[in-house]
C-alpha cells in the first residue's frame, strides 16, 4: 500500500512538470506572436546632402553604411 502511494505521487510531479513545460512554451510563443506584430516608425527627411532620422523608440537601431545610428542629423558627403 505504501509504494502505490509513492508511485502515485511521483508520476503527479512528474505530470505536473511536464504540464507546466507546455504552458511554459504556449505563453512563449504568443508574447512572441505578440511582439512581432508590433510595428516602428522612423521619420527619414532629406534635405540635399542631409538627412534627418527622428525616432521615439530608444530601441530602435539604423545601419547606415555599417554605422549605428539610433537619432539625429547625418550629412553624407
Amino acid at each position: 500500500m505504501k509504494d502505490i502511494k509513492i508511485l502515485i505521487s511521483s508520476l503527479l510531479i512528474i505530470c505536473s512538470f511536464f504540464l507546466w513545460y507546455i504552458f511554459a512554451q504556449t505563453q512563449e510563443s504568443l508574447s512572441t506572436s505578440k511582439n512581432s506584430q508590433e510595428k516602428t516608425y522612423i521619420n527619414v527627411v532629406s534635405k540635399g546632402k542631409k538627412i534627418l532620422l527622428d525616432s521615439d523608440n530608444p530601441d530602435v537601431i539604423l545601419l547606415l553604411n555599417g554605422q549605428e545610428t539610433a537619432s539625429g542629423s547625418i550629412v553624407i558627403e
